[in-house]
């Protein structure tokens, strides 16, 4: 079993930035929790190559939306999460979550990778 792996991408952010990156390759799940109190944008992203980057939507846990960022948040935090076994997560090869127009305040966002990729 691939043991679940928990990350931090953005700590405490103030300004815009790539922050860390994920390689998801083994994994069926992805959570992502972004909290702090900012006015900006969390944009999620996957990149098969690690170089080239492109904007990836995730599921809120408490309403089904889909998100493909977080703008101008004021709470604790939102849950998102990848849970499809016809597209796991490691399809998306590797997930960052980039800030950009930051303008104020500090965002933390944290990624959990977890099970195995089941083949069906």
């Amino acid at each position: 079993m691939v043991p679940a792996v928990s990350t931090i991408l953005q700590n405490a952010q103030t300004a815009n930035a790539n922050g860390t990156s994920v390689n998801l390759t083994g994994y069926q799940f992805l959570g992502v929790q972004v909290s702090g109190t900012f006015l900006g944008a969390v944009n999620f992203e996957a990149s098969l190559d690690g170089i080239g980057w492109c904007p990836v939507s995730l599921i809120q846990t408490s309403s089904a939306s889909l998100y493909g960022a977080v703008t101008s948040f004021s709470s604790y935090g939102v849950q998102l999460f990848i849970n499809d076994t016809n597209h796991p997560a490691s399809a998306l090869g590797n997930f960052r979550a980039r800030t950009s127009g930051m303008i104020s305040g500090s965002v933390t966002v944290q990624a959990i990778q977890s099970g195995p990729v089941v083949l069906q």
